[in-house]
């Protein structure tokens, strides 16, 4: 009995030994925490979770996360004006003052000035007749208005005070022989560059410029069709407070939004619900103020309201 005792003993044994002799083996090969990958999932789905750690740019999307989206919403809609306008574009002066640049249906581009971006005044009567689509840009010593020529091609003018005295510049990007460009839209960059945006036969293609003159055209489109009449701003990302641009566009009859952390990554962020055409924007002490044409672009009707989004 006794001899019967020590086989069963050492029996035990071994087994204990083997057992932690493989526990051993599995803490060295894996990770002593396996369950943090999960640990960060739910990091990035409770409440209060760190902005930046939200995906934004990454196609690669958790599914904890994935049920937010972006919301729009129009405040404030009025009327500014009727009667055959449309493709209101803007920039804020030095002085606090705004400029509006706008086209009357079959005549040309005008320019009116504002205090508050909201009650306009009439500046000067049609100084680039034939252009609609004129979009606006301030530059070191003045304004640079860049228009879709009558050759199908996009060029610019230059005005050290943004009002008078225009001088006419070449044409920056060539329109192929079965390509139509127009509205183009303008950006600069963190680092100093500049980014364009224009249409091109139902698609946004996108250029780079390091001084606003000489551009260097995309090979691929930024957005696939149907898109046409591009607009973008600076703006800062509501959730992980970053600086970026906010692109805004047609598709169809609805006004789409897509964010860029740089100019040339871009990620949609869904339909705004604005129902129009040529929409611009500037960015005030009220919000981000929109303007955009109503789509019958023969009755020249141009609304202004505060854009708000938010991602939950």
């Amino acid at each position: 009995m006794e001899e019967d005792n020590k086989k069963i003993f050492i029996f035990a044994a071994i087994i204990i030994a083997a057992f932690l002799f493989a526990w051993a083996v599995v803490s060295f090969v894996f990770p002593k925490d396996i369950t943090a990958p999960w640990s960060a999932l739910k990091f990035l789905s409770r409440p209060g979770a760190e902005p930046s750690q939200l995906p934004f740019t990454s196609n690669k999307t958790s599914p904890a996360v994935s049920q937010k989206a972006w919301f729009f919403t129009l405040t404030g809609k009025q009327l500014l004006f009727s009667g055959g306008y449309a493709y209101p574009s803007l920039v804020k002066l030095t002085d606090g003052r705004y400029l509006m640049y706008l086209a009357k249906r079959n005549r040309g581009t005008f320019i009116l000035g504002s205090i508050n971006a909201f009650s306009w005044y009439r500046t000067t009567d049609v100084i680039f007749p034939g252009v609609e689509m004129a979009r606006a840009l301030n530059f070191d010593g003045g304004v640079r208005i860049y228009y879709p020529k009558t050759d199908d091609g996009i060029a610019s003018s230059f005005s050290t005070d943004g009002v008078n005295r225009w001088s006419a510049e070449a044409t920056h990007i060539d329109a192929g022989a079965d390509d139509r460009l127009n509205s183009p839209t303008i950006i600069k960059l963190e680092d100093g560059a500049y980014r364009m945006f224009f249409s091109k036969v139902g698609e946004i293609y996108g250029a780079t410029s390091r001084g606003g003159m000489n551009w260097e055209s995309d090979i691929v489109p930024t957005v696939s069709s149907p898109a046409f009449y591009p607009f973008v701003i600076n703006w800062t990302n509501p959730v992980t407070k970053k600086p970026g641009y906010l692109m805004l566009y047609n598709a169809d009859l609805n006004i789409i939004a897509a964010y860029s952390p740089d100019g040339f990554e871009w990620q949609g962020l869904g339909d705004t619900g604005i129902i129009g055409a040529g929409i611009s924007a500037i960015n005030t002490q009220g919000g981000l103020r929109v303007y955009y044409s109503d789509l019958a672009i023969a009755n020249g009707v141009v609304y202004t309201g505060i854009l708000n989004t938010e991602y939950k």
